[in-house]
């Protein structure tokens, strides 16, 4: 089997039976089956079901109906739908055959499969694309477009612009007319090196932020659509970085899945495998060791210890982003001194590609949860705009939607409105904060609520499923969005359908195991020194008390966020962080408060606080008893008085006869 490659089914095009995840590898729908249909030529001495057979079993998959041999300008071919039942895993595995020889060789165990590359591969090549930018290099000469790098004029970065556009352009023209001199492969390597640096450009002359975007989203087009050319460690950064500094999901950049087998694990540092696990299973961990360390921009890198891979390790949000400040400075030293230096020997245009701002670092900063006044923005290789911060304006359609009703404030309400900071007229700007706190510092925490604070709509058509799911399929927004959002807030955080478990939704009358259950996954998730053991069984708020003065002992209180409900949303935090929740809750309308609220906190030892729980206890039973007593009493007159009525009755009776 030769010259393998992928096809497109007609049947693909239904999207109402198959999604699409990449250019060639589909779903059916409300199936958790994946397919592929790839088409091959047999070679002279192979029939149609081996060497076939044996990629079968390699690979774990099946063939579906769809499958047919044909001549096609003398050769013999074969058309087959792959298909797995339950994992796309083995999908991606198969694919990794396109472009590769398959056929079976006989030895002394009988016969083995070898695939090799296929010197006959013919590859499908694209077109390469036009990108005139010249319209966005004139709207960038005016004035209010400033430079956020001294390092050369703005009109340097200008020319460089034009320069690259006009790169662009002859590249498309020449391949158009058949006038390419030299393989494709080598004008496809230049084209992105070109993207690459207008993007960089556009990022360094304050482009805007949706006309960047746009261009990051035909790189990425022109990149999986490209079915040859190197795929290496630098290449996937970029991707990766620029996705998600410029928030596109994971789902739309799924092909780079198909391209990772291409490097080696030994090329795989710690950096390369946190931006694969945040993109695309949201978290931050590694299991690599080093990372590959910048000595400047002309010796490359090299493989290093410590640096990157203690940032990572580090659980604490905040030492993190101090870990990975202090390495940033020795970065801006050696890497800028580096490029001051050697600035003539590595001409104009390759600054244009790498540039003092980082990308990849930026990246890195923003998946910590960095913040505008974090160590970090000190940098220059920080681009401070992608870091989390306070909104300096907010619309009046976002005031709108968030319940304020702009069109009935008095002339002075809306001055004050104006002239107020940003955190005071967004009024859900404490949000995040909360949810820090509440999360110990979970960054993607921080980073939901910070977009369900600035933007709600947008928050919930990035989590419309859930949200559909939670409020109904009513309209929401002709709901009361300040209680949206307070249930939002409160069951995201419990971890009700999400994946946080930061606290614990419990019913009013729930039973101990099941308190003593979801409180521990969120010590657990949390990571605070508490324990729960020895918690007997009682009364909902009984136990509830039992364990808030548990963690009393260590520091931490127990705490309910109002509903307005008949059940409690759990959280826990330290006596200091339970008066910032409160604060700050108070500001917005939510309502915090610790478990045994009524009670002075620590004044009274645990051991007498449970005795004089026990006590009021017994004093509720005895109160019971008496007067379970009374009604006894009074039922026994009521008998007594009807047999004496009884007996007077016979009586008279008896006198009668």
């Amino acid at each position: 089997m030769k010259n393998i490659r992928a096809v497109i089914l007609d049947k693909y095009k239904d999207d109402s039976q198959f999604e699409k995840l990449s250019d060639y590898i589909y779903k059916k729908r409300d199936t958790s089956s994946y397919c592929i249909t790839l088409r091959c030529e047999l070679e002279p001495d192979e029939d149609s079901q081996y060497p076939l057979e044996d990629v079968l079993d390699k690979y774990l998959i099946n063939v579906t109906d769809h499958a047919r041999e044909f001549q096609s300008e003398g050769k013999r071919i074969l058309e087959v739908e792959l298909e797995s039942p339950y994992s796309i895993d083995e999908i991606l595995a198969v694919s990794e055959i396109i472009g590769k020889r398959v056929y079976n060789v006989k030895n002394d165990e009988g016969m083995s499969l070898v695939i090799e590359d296929d010197v006959s591969y013919e590859h499908s090549l694209k077109p390469i694309r036009r990108w005139n930018i010249s319209g966005e290099i004139e709207k960038l000469r005016n004035d209010t477009y400033i430079p956020r790098d001294d390092f050369k004029s703005k009109n340097y970065y200008l020319n460089q612009l034009l320069r690259n556009n006009n790169f662009l352009c002859q590249i498309a023209e020449n391949y158009e007319m058949g006038k390419l001199l030299k393989p494709v492969d080598y004008y496809y390597l230049n084209v992105r090196r070109c993207m690459v640096g207008i993007i960089h450009l556009f990022q360094v002359l304050n482009a805007d932020y949706d006309v960047i975007k746009k261009y990051v989203r035909e790189y990425f087009s022109l990149l999986e659509k490209e079915d040859i050319g190197y795929w290496g460690y630098s290449q996937e950064i970029i991707v990766l970085s620029l996705a998600y500094l410029y928030d596109i999901e994971a789902e739309e950049i799924f092909w780079v899945k198909l391209k990772m087998p291409q490097i080696k694990d030994e090329y795989i540092d710690a950096v390369l495998d946190v931006m694969r696990n945040k993109i695309f299973e949201d978290s931050l961990e590694t299991a690599k060791d080093f990372y590959f360390k910048e000595i400047g921009i002309v010796n490359g890198p090299r493989q290093a210890k410590g640096g990157l891979v203690d940032v990572f390790n580090e659980d604490d949000r905040r030492k993190a982003i101090e870990k990975f400040a202090k390495y940033l400075t020795t970065v801006k030293e050696k890497d800028y001194q580096s490029l001051l230096k050697h600035y003539d020997e590595i001409s104009e245009a390759k600054y244009t590609y790498y540039g003092s701002q980082c990308f990849k670092l930026t990246a890195l900063a923003k998946m910590l949860g960095a913040r505008k006044d974090d160590e970090t923005s000190n940098s220059r290789f920080i681009i401070e705009d992608f870091l989390w911060g306070e909104k300096q304006v907010m619309e009046v359609e976002t005031l709108k939607s968030c319940g304020i009703d702009v069109d009935n404030l008095s002339a002075t309400e809306k001055e004050s409105l104006e002239d107020e900071p940003a955190k005071d007229t967004n009024t859900y700007h404490v949000l995040p904060e909360m949810a820090e706190i509440i999360s110990n510092g979970d960054p993607q925490v921080y980073a939901d609520f910070k977009m369900l604070a600035e933007d709600y709509n947008g928050f919930y058509e990035k989590h419309k499923a859930w949200c559909e799911a939670f409020f109904g399929y009513y309209d929401h927004l002709e709901t009361d969005i300040h209680e949206n959002i307070l249930l939002i807030f409160a069951y995201w955080l419990t971890g009700y359908e999400t994946e946080f478990t930061y606290g614990a939704y419990i019913d009013w009358k729930e039973e101990t195991a099941e308190i003593v259950h979801w409180l521990k996954k969120a010590i657990e998730t949390l990571g605070y020194p508490l324990t729960l053991e020895n918690i007997d069984d009682g009364y909902t708020d009984e136990v509830l008390s039992k364990i808030d003065l548990t963690f009393q002992e260590a520091g931490y209180r127990l705490i309910w966020l109002d509903t307005g409900g008949d059940c409690y949303h759990l959280f826990i935090a330290t006596n200091e962080n339970f008066e910032k929740l409160k604060n700050l809750g108070n500001s917005i309308g939510f309502r915090f408060n610790i478990v045994n609220d009524e009670k002075p906190i620590l004044e009274v030892e645990p051991e007498n606080s449970c005795d004089s729980i026990t006590q009021i206890r017994d004093n509720e039973v005895a109160d019971l008893n008496e007067q379970e007593a009374k009604e006894k009493r009074k039922k026994q007159i009521i008998i007594l008085i009807g047999i004496a009525i009884f007996l007077a009755g016979l009586l008279i009776m008896l006198q009668t006869m």
